[in-house]
């Protein structure tokens, strides 16, 4: 029986860590018990201690806009990144109920921590159309790179209801900066479900002399999820490419942009096979995505059981699984 509201409101203010994580770590397992006593759980977001900011922001995320103040509170700049990271995922979990939290992620957009770019991004596209016009106010100002490709990112993850950002993005899809680029075609691609014109120029890069661009390019494609079919003929052929870390995100873009599993899945089981562990990983995971359609691929999934890496067996595994094998 998990203990009453009153006494957990009491652990969370108790002198001890140990104590107050010991709350916390009960209410993770109980979040209508969280829900009772957020006003608790978000004082902890300034708890001396930070794995307990850290948890405490973990324990907000689960209780829906109750916690958005509180986990706008772990955004602040004097937060470590580890509690600003965990805040801003919390809020993408909480989604559109999280509109009050806008701003302050948006002040995200310009961190200098990658996974906190990404996380604010994602939570900005998951608030929805009220991100829009937030966002597009901020690329007005935003004068490098990062800060640019997150904020595309974001317009892109709300997708059609942020057809006011067109226009904007049509400016960046010009950009001297790849990268820049790049996020303006994919999010213009996904705010219009999909259409050729955007997804095109991306399957050109994708044949740049620089693998960087074409991994880059690779990325991008993957975003589009089924839209990107239009490019899986090209992401066939960089499956064979030279160089590893562009097989490996061929791979995962295969995954992502649901290729049929009956006519493409024997062009990743050669994969499973590389010398290279990532690109071993990537396959797998691919595969997986793919589903018991991807039936044929279980005798090398099943060898792969015994691959010298962990975590290729451990992917291969949860291949097997998925397809449906024993």
């Amino acid at each position: 029986m998990a203990p009453p509201a009153t006494s957990v409101r009491a652990d969370l203010s108790a002198r001890s860590p140990a104590v107050r994580a010991r709350a916390l770590a009960a209410l993770l397992e109980d979040p209508d018990a969280a829900g009772r006593c957020v006003r608790e759980v978000g004082e902890r977001i300034r708890d001396d201690d930070v794995g307990l900011r850290h948890t405490a922001a973990v324990v907000l995320s689960k209780t829906g806009r109750d916690g958005v103040d509180g986990l706008i509170r772990g955004l602040s700049p004097r937060q470590p990144g580890s509690v600003r990271i965990q805040a801003a995922a919390g809020l993408g979990s909480i989604g559109p109920e999280a509109e009050d939290a806008v701003d302050a992620l948006g002040a995200c957009l310009f961190a200098k921590e990658d996974d906190l770019r990404w996380h604010a991004s994602r939570a900005l596209g998951r608030i929805g159309e009220p991100s829009v016009e937030p966002v597009l106010r901020l690329l007005d100002v935003m004068e490098t790179p990062p800060p640019r490709v997150a904020a595309c990112d974001a317009l892109g993850e709300v997708g059609p209801p942020a057809k006011n950002a067109v226009k904007a993005l049509k400016r960046l899809s010009k950009a001297d900066e790849p990268s820049v680029r790049f996020a303006a075609l994919s999010a213009l691609a996904l705010i219009t479900e999909g259409k050729k014109k955007y997804i095109a120029p991306l399957i050109v890069q994708s044949k740049h002399e620089d693998p960087e661009v074409r991994r880059d390019a690779l990325v991008r494609i993957g975003r589009q999820r089924s839209h990107g079919h239009c490019a899986v003929k090209r992401v066939v052929e960089l499956l064979g490419d030279e160089e590893p870390e562009v097989r490996a995100e061929a791979a995962y873009t295969m995954g992502r942009i649901e290729a049929e599993p009956a006519k493409y899945t024997e062009a990743l089981v050669p994969l499973l096979r590389d010398p290279v562990r990532d690109v071993r990983l990537a396959a797998g995971a691919a595969l997986s995505a793919f589903g018991p359609p991807a039936e044929s691929a279980l005798p090398e999934l099943e060898a792969r059981l015994s691959d010298p890496d962990e975590g290729v067996r451990s992917v291969a595994r949860a291949a097997v699984q998925s397809i449906g094998g024993e």
